[in-house]
C-alpha cells in the first residue's frame, strides 16, 4: 500500500499499518540525520510491531467473542427444544380440569414462547417453580421428574454461557479501546516526528516517502502569483 497523504488524524487501521511499518523499516538513518532523542528513536524502531500485536490480540478476542456469542445461542436452543414439548406436554395434562386457565397461567406457559434471554429464564424458572409446588401438594398436573432436571440443567448451562458471552464481549470491547488509544498516541509522536523531519529536511523532501509520509507538494505558480497580487 502506497501512503498518499498526512492527514495522520483520519488514517484507517491498513494505512496505519502501512505508515508504521514504513517509518520502522526506516527509521536509521532519520534517526541519525535528525539527532532524536532515545525515547522517540525507541518508539520509532518498536511502533510497527507493537501496533500490530494490538491489531492481532483485538482480532483474536474479537473472535473469541462471535464464539462465545455461538455457544450461548447453542444453550439457549438446547433449553428451548425440551422446554416447548414440556410447554406441550402440561397444557395437555391442565386441559379440561379444575380452574385450568389458572393452573396454565401459574406455569407461566400461555401465549407464544420466549424468544429472548431474559423471557426464557423467567418462564422456565416459573415452570420449575410451579412443578415443585404443585408436586408437594399432590397435584397430579406435573410432568415426569426427568423433565424437570433437564430443564434445570439447560438453564444453568444457558446463564453461563451467556455469562461468559458478556464477559468475552467487555474484553474484546476493552481490546479495541487500546487499539484506538494506541492509535492516538502514535499520532501525536507521528506528528513530532514529522515536523521535526520538515524543519530539519524542508516539507517537499523526498526522505519522506521512506518514513510513511510524503513530501510537500510544490503549489501552482497561478495560484502562487494570485495570492502575491491579493
Amino acid at each position: 500500500m502506497k501512503i498518499h497523504n498526512n492527514y495522520l488524524a483520519i488514517d484507517t487501521i491498513p494505512v496505519r499499518v502501512q505508515r508504521l511499518a514504513d517509518l520502522t523499516g526506516n527509521c536509521e538513518p532519520a534517526i541519525a540525520e535528525l539527532g532524536l532523542d532515545a525515547e522517540m528513536a525507541d518508539w520509532m524502531r518498536n511502533a510497527s510491531d507493537i501496533f500490530i500485536r494490538k491489531i492481532a490480540e483485538a482480532q483474536v478476542l474479537k473472535g473469541d467473542k462471535s464464539l462465545a456469542f455461538e455457544k450461548f445461542h447453542n444453550k439457549m436452543k438446547a433449553l428451548l427444544e425440551i422446554y416447548t414439548p414440556v410447554k406441550s406436554l402440561l397444557k395437555a395434562l391442565i386441559k379440561g380440569t379444575e380452574q385450568a386457565n389458572i393452573i396454565i397461567e401459574a406455569y407461566a406457559i400461555q401465549g407464544t414462547l420466549p424468544n429472548t434471554y431474559n423471557l426464557l429464564t423467567v418462564k422456565t424458572e416459573i415452570l420449575i417453580e410451579r412443578h415443585n409446588l404443585l408436586k408437594a401438594e399432590g397435584d397430579p398436573r406435573v410432568v415426569p421428574q426427568k423433565f424437570i432436571d433437564d430443564l434445570t440443567l439447560k438453564l444453568e448451562e444457558m446463564r453461563l454461557a451467556h455469562d461468559k458471552t458478556n464477559a468475552a464481549k467487555i474484553i474484546s470491547v476493552r481490546a479495541y479501546e487500546e487499539l484506538h488509544e494506541l492509535m492516538q498516541e502514535d499520532t501525536k509522536k507521528l506528528r513530532i516526528f514529522y515536523h521535526i523531519a520538515a524543519a530539519v529536511w524542508g516539507k517537499k523532501s523526498p526522505n519522506f516517502l521512506a518514513v510513511g509520509f510524503v513530501p510537500a507538494k510544490e503549489r501552482p505558480k497561478h495560484r502562487k502569483k494570485k495570492e502575491e497580487d491579493s
